[in-house]
């Protein structure tokens, strides 16, 4: 999470601008981040359309970042 988190902010949007982008609430957005609730293959998908966007972020490489994460568990 915090890889999207720092992708996020990196790219210049607040929880409320991405609230709007992918149709959901602030408050869904915080409770995302702070890992209060799950995100789904299909809500991560939506997270990453919005990312690509901004043609400073690599979709593969964040995807990457992510999965080897994960994998350190």
């Amino acid at each position: 999470m915090k890889k999207l988190i720092a992708t996020r902010k990196h790219i210049g949007l607040t929880q409320t601008d991405l609230a709007q982008e992918l149709g959901i609430t602030q408050p869904d957005i915080s409770k995302i981040e702070g890992l209060e609730r799950k995100i789904d293959a299909l809500e991560l998908l939506e997270w990453f359309q919005v990312f690509s966007q901004n043609k400073q972020i690599n979709i593969d490489e964040l995807w990457n970042e992510i999965y080897e994460d994960y994998c350190k568990h």
